[in-house]
This record gives structure tokens, sequence and C-alpha cells, in this order.
């Protein structure tokens, strides 16, 4: 699955999730709001879940079903919300709390997920800024004396230079990197 799709399956399913819940309290089988809830989705969710709703009216089973959904996408979330749709097809409508459960918690993963994004930006920001910044001096140095350009350009010396300056700036990019990835979602 692309990046984008995964983005956006997950940002539905909290919906969904949330839907089924109210449904099934309303009195609908799991499939019917299964049916509803991916009537109401957008993009890959909805398609996952017209092929699950197809699938159990053709006979098969809906754990079946919801199993290969499960390994077909093998998202956390989806996890999360087909374990739930498990225990409502296994304790009935009664125990739709369990969907309410999976909603809030997707939904405030979600929201988690956003905040550390926006307040990494300034982090990845500021790597982009200091990984252009030797370039963009060793460019304007070389534009206010060309004999700079000629060391650097022309001469083992400058070639060195060149060569160690780029190696740093290559693994301080690596870096910086690392250090945002490893709170960034």
């Amino acid at each position: 699955m692309r990046p984008h799709e995964r983005a956006a399956l997950e940002a539905d399913l909290p919906l969904v999730a949330a839907q089924v819940g109210r449904d099934l309290r309303g009195g609908s089988s799991l499939v019917d709001a299964l049916d509803r809830a991916g009537a109401a989705a957008d993009g890959p969710l909805r398609r996952d879940l017209e092929r699950v709703v197809s699938a159990t009216r053709r006979g098969v089973p809906l754990v079946t079903v919801l199993d290969g959904w499960r390994r077909a996408r093998a998202s956390e979330p989806v996890d999360l919300f087909v374990v739930a749709c498990r225990f409502v097809h296994r304790h009935g409508g009664a125990a739709a709390t369990a969907l309410d459960g999976v909603a809030t918690a997707l939904s405030d993963r979600r929201e988690v997920a956003d905040e550390l994004h926006a307040l990494t930006a300034q982090a990845r920001l500021s790597a982009g800024v200091l990984a252009a910044l030797p370039l963009v001096g060793t460019v304007g140095f070389s534009l206010l004396d060309p004999g700079v350009a000629r060391v650097l350009l022309l001469t083992p010396a400058g070639w060195c230079c060149l060569l160690v300056g780029g190696l740093l700036e290559a693994a301080g990019v690596v870096v910086v990197r690392r250090l945002v990835a490893t709170v960034a979602p």
C-alpha cells in the first residue's frame, strides 16, 4: 500500500469505527453496519469495506474475510479495528462499545501523530537550511571572489576540501534525519 493510501485509510478508520458502533447500537447487523460505514467512507477504506461486505454476502465467513483484510493491509489501526469487529461478531451488538473505544483510540493516535509532525517541522526546516548553507556559501564566495572557485575546482587541495566537506555534509544530514526520525511518527 502506498503511503498516501495508508494515510487516507487510517484517517477515515476512526470515523468508520464510530459509525459501525452507532449502527450496531441501533440494531443493525455487523455486516450491514460495515456496508453503511463503507458507503460513507472514501478511497481505499471504501473499497476495502465493499470487498469485505461483498465476500461475506457471497458466503465467505466474516471472520475469514476480516482476517484476510487485516493481513493484506498490515496496519496497526486496521488490526485494532478487525479485532474489535471480531469481538462484536462473537459477542453481539451489545459489545459495540468496543468499536467506540477503537474509534477514540485511533482518533487520539492520529491527533498525537499530527501534533508530533507539527512539532518536528522546525527541526526538519532547520536541517534543510543547515544542509544548504555550505553550498550557498561556496557559490556566494565564488561569485564574490573568482579565485576561490579556481582554487576549489582546479587544484588538488580544492578537490580534497570539496570531497571532505561533501562527506561531512552528507554525514550531518544523515545524523539529523535519524534524530528527527526517532521522534517522528
